[in-house]
């Protein structure tokens, strides 16, 4: 086998040829990385709308009896081969030096993330707190700004804006917009 890099694993293509024992299609047919042990490159059939297969980067840690798996991401969607090597010996690292499993991990930072409010989930409760309260030209002009604060970092938490953040995206989406000397 040549040595892998990203330039093979764009050339890797499903093989139809390729078998369980028993003679059955498999899952996804994995490709093993030299450099990082565990890691691994996972190629999936191809979908009948679009014909190309998935090639997925996931981690094999643990014992070899119940090993675990986890998902790195897919190649291409931001993934390098090398930047999955980065993130897997990150995660060996963490998993047998400090006993850190990453699936737990990352399943604690999703319940986490569901507990904290986005800025956009913000907006959108002040500005329904003050919808009775307001007159109809400043809600226009108010539900204008939280549009673009919500373009801005509406995704973020809410909980991670500094104050010298929120200036520096205040003023971007000053410089945005047209000022009052202007018309």
């Amino acid at each position: 086998m040549a040595k892998l890099n990203d330039t093979e694993i764009g050339k890797r293509r499903w093989d139809e040829s390729k078998r369980t024992r028993t003679g059955k299609v498999p899952g996804y047919q994995s490709v093993n990385d030299p450099e990082v042990g565990g890691l691994h490159l996972r190629i999936f059939p191809p979908k009948a709308t679009t014909g190309q297969s998935a090639k997925v980067f996931y981690l094999g840690y643990g014992p070899s009896t119940g090993r675990k798996f986890y998902r790195i991401g897919q190649f291409g969607d931001g993934w390098s081969l090398e930047a999955a090597r980065r993130e897997a010996r990150k995660l060996r690292r963490n998993f047998y030096d400090h006993s850190v499993d990453p699936n737990k991990s990352r399943q604690k930072r999703i319940q986490d993330a569901k507990g904290r409010l986005t800025v956009e989930d913000l907006v959108e409760a002040y500005q329904a707190a003050k919808e009775g309260v307001w007159v109809a030209s400043y809600t226009a002009s108010n539900k204008l700004h939280g549009t673009r604060l919500n373009d801005a970092v509406g995704s973020l938490f809410a909980d991670e804006l500094t104050s010298r953040a929120v200036l520096g995206i205040f003023d971007g989406i000053k410089k945005g917009s047209s000022s009052q000397a202007d018309l």
